[in-house]
């Protein structure tokens, strides 16, 4: 071996070690982020002693309403727990440790606030209890991978943090040795989904028995182990902050041990604060706290999309108490002064109405997101700004991205539409797992405002938890004050161009599908209302007793079917309160079919509307309009090649005309079909106009129009006064 070559071999050695010692200190120092700090005085679990008597101070002295509601709910339940019957030792069972969990985490919460040690006696028999009797390898224990378990187990680590000065030296051991510290390696051996939401509870499980045993292996494991804080921040939070299931309902579920870890640690010495921690790919904790402020509809309603009930709200969202105490963020404030007070979910969250921070009184945020990139969804609203809360606003939501995994369902393209502080046409999952109709219903594209094709379901649902859904496309989206516009493509769910746009200027929803395919096939266009449990009213006449010709994918649901056949442009109406009415701008040889959808467990009848066309290629040119008291709308054709798709609507102050490409761009001139000197040059995506009393206000992209109009006073293109000619009764602008 040559010096040169020897050298070279020493220098890389030398690298490697340097390297190497590199690589232990930075292990040392992740290890000292997560080292336990030894010697804390109890509690300081979920709740220190400053905090405890901040809270006393907060009820008894200060008396404040929010802390003295939430003290006195839960002193009552304290009260009433006072009388349960526990046994001198009992095993894991989930229900039974649920119930004596949460029993216990109120009494040790009332001992704690008033030193009544009736409550003390009463949580320490529910904790010694179930130490005598804890097996770790018992079914009822990994029973639906551990979940049940890392859910309930938390609260024990909660009451014997609360009790630790209570208990004597030779009860902590018990409950330390047969209790928690086999609980914790039961589940830090168990190799689960790292991007499960199942995982988080894993994690905060193992954590809380780490911090509260001061347990420095524990604690690196639900912090930094494959599936554990940190990786889960980083691989399951997208771009947009939405947890990648694209589920409100498993987001919260997954944010809520997120956060309760992330506050076990800020509690117990740890020198790196996951509340804000940031992963090297951008995404932080904080992020799942912001995102479904920006989902929610003007009534605070969020998406029902995927495995979601659809009866979640923003104030429902208890986590957001522990947002409102860490972060000096007003929109948290706002969300929790809006909630009612106090909050009950998991029982570790109740406290944190009493132990958190008063709400400040702050201007509510804007809703001005539009495009959730992560999870693929689109909402568009009327007004996004602080005003829409509250407010009559219509906001729509499209669904184009990935499928969600196993909580997805097979529904790209669907349609969402909320108004009035309603949920007109909304995506929900009616029911349960247990239940068969989950899969043969709520998961099928028919239980979706899309499009349904040879009346088959897109991929992803052919079982429970289907994973195999597609994922689709943003294709253009705008922004301004006059219109917001959105189109989105799904190509893979039949193999066939399949797109949707969706547009939205003040009072109404503009709704273009465009189908594309080599070969005849069967187009099924779908609308349902939201629990509506009203009768569906049409402006076609002559139904007949039909059948939908399927037997399979949710067609076997739907009765009382009736079908019309209709060449021209047609309605429905739902009228229920805050109604909806859709017109569509029809082609011959359309069948129009009425019935009745499943509505899930409330025995409620969801009226649909389905639209049928046999054609290798068909556009559904449709307009949405919400209304209280009756419609208002005329809407007419415009345009409808294989190029571009639009319609003429006119209501009682202003006149709209709307065209849109279908691809990307187009160059055309769009001519009334009912009026040969009236016409609208797109050159690009979309050209809208507005007529309302003396002005005209245009936006996208065209070269020119003349438009049927008098008294015009002023003309602006994309909030730009342009110059104009008036002559004749029309409006002219450019060429």
């Amino acid at each position: 071996m040559g010096f040169k070559q020897t050298r070279g071999v020493f220098e890389a050695k030398r690298l490697h070690c340097i390297l190497l010692l590199f690589t232990l200190l930075l292990g040392a120092e992740r290890a000292v982020a997560f080292s336990v700090v030894v010697g804390k005085q109890h509690p300081f679990l979920f709740v220190d002693k400053s905090e405890l008597e901040n809270a006393k101070s907060n009820v008894f002295v200060r008396k404040l309403p929010r802390s003295v509601a939430a003290y006195n709910k839960l002193k009552s339940r304290a009260d009433s727990a006072l009388s349960i019957s526990v046994p001198y030792s009992y095993g894991y069972e989930e229900n039974s440790a649920e119930r004596y969990g949460a029993a216990g985490v109120r009494l040790a919460t009332a001992y704690v606030m008033t030193g009544d040690t009736r409550y003390a006696e009463k949580a320490k028999a529910i904790l010694i209890g179930l130490a005598r009797g804890f097996n770790p390898s018992s079914s009822t224990v990994s029973y639906n991978y551990y979940l049940g378990f890392s859910r309930n187990i938390p609260m024990y680590a909660h009451i014997y943090d609360l009790l630790y000065n209570y208990l004597t030296s030779s009860e902590r051991q018990l409950v330390a040795n047969n209790l928690l510290r086999p609980a914790a390696n039961a589940l830090k051996q168990y190799v689960y989904d790292p991007k499960s939401n199942i995982r988080s509870w894993h994690s905060l499980a193992v954590g809380c028995i780490g911090f509260v045993l001061e347990d420095s292996t524990l604690t690196k494991h639900a912090v930094e182990s494959t599936g554990g804080f940190k990786y889960q921040v980083a691989n399951c939070i997208e771009a947009d902050g939405l947890w990648w299931e694209a589920t409100m309902q498993y987001h919260f579920f997954a944010l809520s041990p997120l956060a309760l870890l992330a506050e076990a640690a800020a509690h117990s010495g740890s020198s790196e604060n996951l509340y804000t921690y940031t992963s090297p790919n951008g995404r932080s904790l904080k992020m799942m706290f912001d995102a479904p402020i920006q989902l929610a509809d003007a009534a605070l309603f969020l998406p029902g999309n995927n495995d979601s009930k659809g009866d979640r709200t923003l104030l429902d969202q208890e986590v957001y108490e522990l947002a409102n105490k860490r972060y000096s963020d007003p929109q948290y404030d706002w969300v929790i002064s809006k909630a009612p007070s106090p909050l009950y979910g998991y029982v570790l969250l109740e406290g944190y109405t009493i132990f958190g921070q008063p709400c400040a009184l702050v201007t509510p945020p804007s809703p001005d997101r539009m495009i959730h990139a992560g999870v693929g969804w689109a909402t568009l609203r009327e007004d996004t700004t602080p005003r829409f809360w509250g407010s009559q606003s219509i906001m729509v939501m499209l669904d184009y991205g990935p499928h969600g995994g196993s909580h997805g369902h097979a529904d790209k393209l669907n349609l969402d539409i909320t108004a009035f502080g309603k949920r007109l046409a909304v995506d929900r999952s009616n029911y349960s797992y247990s239940e068969s109709m989950h899969l043969t219903w709520d998961r099928q594209t028919l239980a979706h405002n899309t499009v349904v094709v040879d009346k088959k379901s897109q991929p992803g649902a052919e079982s429970m938890f289907d994973s195999a859904g597609v994922t689709g496309r943003l294709e253009f989206s705008d922004e301004n004050a006059g219109i917001k516009v959105v189109q989105a493509s799904a190509d893979s769910a039949y193999g066939i161009g399949y797109r949707r746009l969706v547009a939205l200027p003040t009072g109404y929803v503009i709704d273009i599908f465009r189908l594309t395919s080599s070969t005849i096939r069967t187009y099924d266009w779908v609308m349902r209302a939201e629990d509506s449990d009203g009768v569906l009213q049409s402006s076609l006449s002559g139904f007949t007793a039909a059948s939908l010709g399927a037997s399979s994918d949710g067609y076997q649901h739907v009765t009382n079917v009736q079908k019309a056949t209709t060449s021209g442009t047609w309605n429905v109406t739902w009228q229920n309160g805050a109604s909806l009415r859709v017109t569509i701008i029809d082609r011959p040889g359309t069948e129009v079919f009425k019935a009745v959808s499943p509505g899930g467990a409330n025995g409620k009848n969801i009226p649909m509307v389905l639209a049928r066309r046999t054609a290798s290629s068909t556009t559904f040119i449709a307009v949405e309009e919400p209304f209280l008291t009756s419609p208002v709308l005329q809407v007419q054709p415009f345009v409808d090649t294989v190029s571009a798709a639009g319609v003429i609507v006119q209501g009682p102050a202003f006149r709209d005309l709307f065209v849109a490409a279908h691809g990307a761009t187009a160059s055309l001139k769009a001519v009334n079909p009912a009026d040969a000197l009236e016409y609208v040059n797109l050159a690009g995506k979309y050209a809208y106009i507005r007529i309302n009393g003396s002005s005209i206000s245009a936006y996208g992209s065209l070269t020119g129009f003349r438009v049927k109009a008098s008294g015009i006073t002023k003309v602006s293109l994309n909030g730009a006064s342009v110059p104009f000619t008036s002559s004749g009764g029309y409006v002219k602008f450019g060429s």
